[in-house]
Formats: C-alpha cells, sequence, structure tokens
C-alpha cells in the first residue's frame, strides 16, 4: 500500500511544474513536437526538452519518430496520465461550432477510413474522411479488420481530402506525412499513428485499430461538456 501512494505522491511532484502540467495537457488529444510546445508554451525549446525528460521518465508521456521525417519527434500522452487531466480545459480547448469531425492520412486507404467509421459507430454524429494523395482502393487488410469487427465502412474508395473538408470540420490527421501537407484548418488535431499498410506485422492493422479506439474514446470524451455529464449522473 505505501509504495502504491508512494509512486502516486511521485506524479504528483512531476506535475507540481506547471510547465509539465501544461506539456500533458497539450498532448492529450494532439500530439505535438517540441517545436510546437515550446511556442504554445512560450518557453524556449531547451526547457521544453528538459520536461519532456522528467515526464518520460516517470512514463507520462512517449516520445516517437515521424514517418515521414524521421529527425523529428511527436509527443503524445501516455494512458497512465488520462486521471491528471482537467477535462473542463480540454472540452474548452475544443471548436463549439465543429458539425462533423474529418480524419486525413495521405492515400485515404487504411487508417482516415477506419478512424471515420468508428467515430460514426461510436457517436451515432458525421464523419468523413480524405487523403491528400488518396490510393486506387481501400486497402484489403482496412477492408479485413472491419469486416472481424462488424464495422461498416462509410466510403467504396479513396477520395481527395479537399473533396471533403470544408472549414467548420474539425480536421484529425491520422499519419504524419498528412499532417505536414496540411498546413492551414482553423480546426485541427494529429494523432501519429504507424501506416499499417507498410509494416511486415500480420497484427499491424488490429494495433492501429486499437490505438484509434482509444484515440477516439478520449477525443469524445473531451467534446462531452464535464458539467452536463454529472448533469446526467444526477
Amino acid at each position: 500500500m505505501t509504495a502504491q501512494w508512494g509512486s502516486r505522491a511521485a506524479v504528483h511532484g512531476v506535475l507540481a511544474d506547471a510547465n509539465r502540467l501544461a506539456v500533458l495537457h497539450h498532448v492529450a488529444l494532439s500530439d505535438r513536437t517540441p517545436k510546437e510546445l515550446s511556442a504554445a508554451l512560450g518557453i524556449p525549446q531547451p526547457l521544453v526538452t528538459h520536461h519532456l525528460n522528467v515526464l518520460a521518465d516517470s512514463g507520462l508521456i512517449t516520445r516517437t519518430a515521424s514517418e515521414h521525417d524521421r529527425r523529428q519527434r511527436f509527443i503524445s500522452i501516455h494512458s497512465s496520465a488520462l486521471a491528471y487531466l482537467d477535462r473542463q480545459w480540454l472540452h474548452d480547448q475544443l471548436p463549439a461550432s465543429s458539425q462533423r469531425i474529418v480524419f486525413a492520412c495521405t492515400h485515404n486507404s487504411a487508417r482516415s477510413v477506419l478512424a471515420s467509421a468508428l467515430w460514426t459507430q461510436r457517436t451515432r454524429t458525421a464523419s468523413a474522411a480524405g487523403g491528400t494523395s488518396p490510393g486506387a482502393r481501400i486497402h484489403p487488410g482496412a477492408r479485413r479488420i472491419a469486416r472481424r469487427h462488424q464495422l461498416s465502412l462509410l466510403q467504396r474508395r479513396p477520395v481527395a481530402l479537399s473533396e471533403v473538408l470544408t472549414p467548420d470540420d474539425l480536421l484529425v490527421t491520422v499519419c504524419d506525412a498528412a499532417d505536414a501537407q496540411v498546413t492551414k484548418h482553423p480546426h485541427r488535431l494529429h494523432w501519429s499513428i504507424p501506416d499499417p499498410a507498410t509494416s511486415p506485422d500480420p497484427v499491424a492493422f488490429d494495433r492501429v485499430l486499437a490505438t484509434l479506439n482509444e484515440r477516439i474514446d478520449r477525443l469524445e470524451a473531451a467534446l462531452t461538456p464535464p458539467r452536463e455529464e454529472r448533469k446526467n449522473d444526477g
């Protein structure tokens, strides 16, 4: 019992620093680079790196190399840190006016297609998906994993992101190349998810679906006003 409370106390000690707590919140819904975090927090990048090292050593964040540019690192929150987040703050960062979520990847053949289908199945709200350079077909692996999980894909073929995205949409890029190519949109998040189509691992699509499920759970929770949630519970 003492060890359990000791480990929690250590995390609270790490998060007693305002900058570290801010980093954790800024990467809760969208993966960020150290440069982006430096701009968001208004502190020098070397100081950001120091805080990231402390957070990583405590198991609160993960750092992964971008598939698009291996020199770049994306920071994401670890699931163990979710309990320390301010739900109201996260909700306030999301656009109140967005009526639809649009998921984007390069070829619109796997990750974005699965994400859109999962979002609509889970929330019963509108979603769409598009590619910055659409491929010729939906990847067979995406179709197989969708059938296995009784997930209805919302499109028969890849489409261009420019055909489906409007300024009022909340854009979620689910691959690093698409994130680099879509430079301007008023409402956007980024999830750095490896491309299962290029992986030799037979369970790559399973991992992607599990990751999308976890990310969608988190985003859906943030979009729900915490006060409304408490009211409904009462």
